[in-house]
């Protein structure tokens, strides 16, 4: 992005991909008897792309006998997942009335580390585990663009 007027350039250069982030800033300064190039402010930040995805876990009959020791049965789930797969950030945990008992929303590098989880959780005591990949709907808009 440019921005230009009569004394000043500024230039921004924004570059996005899997190290996205990456910005630099220059300010051009141009009168009639001087000429300054100066580089304002240059930041680099790594940030990795992570994939969302959807967990639906039903639990055994056995493990939801034990409905009073769920904080901790939980919570040994919890410190598994982190053990194993120390990528995965969890966004939100919901206890569910129907077909399932839990659904979680969680972040992951790729659909290897995803399928851990799943097999933690049936490790753990999930009679199912399945793990959704989740599709910002912006992004499934410029999918439907390409078709």
């Amino acid at each position: 992005m440019i921005h230009r007027d009569n004394k000043f350039n500024i230039i921004e250069l924004e570059i996005e991909g899997r190290e996205r982030a990456q910005s630099v800033k220059i300010i051009y300064i141009k009168s009639s008897s001087i000429k300054i190039l100066c580089v304002l402010c240059i930041s680099v930040a790594k940030m990795e792309v992570f994939m969302k995805f959807i967990l639906l876990t039903k639990l055994s009959t056995e493990v939801n006998k034990k409905m009073k020791d769920r904080a901790s049965i939980g919570e040994k789930w919890r410190k598994r997942v982190k053990e194993k797969c120390p990528e995965v950030k969890f966004v939100d945990h919901y206890a569910l009335f129907g077909p399932y008992d839990f659904l979680d929303i969680y972040e992951a590098p790729d659909e290897k580390t995803a399928a851990k989880v799943s097999l933690i959780s049936r490790e753990m005591g999930a009679e199912q585990a399945e793990s959704w990949t989740a599709i910002p709907y912006h992004e499934f808009l410029k999918l439907t663009e390409e078709i």
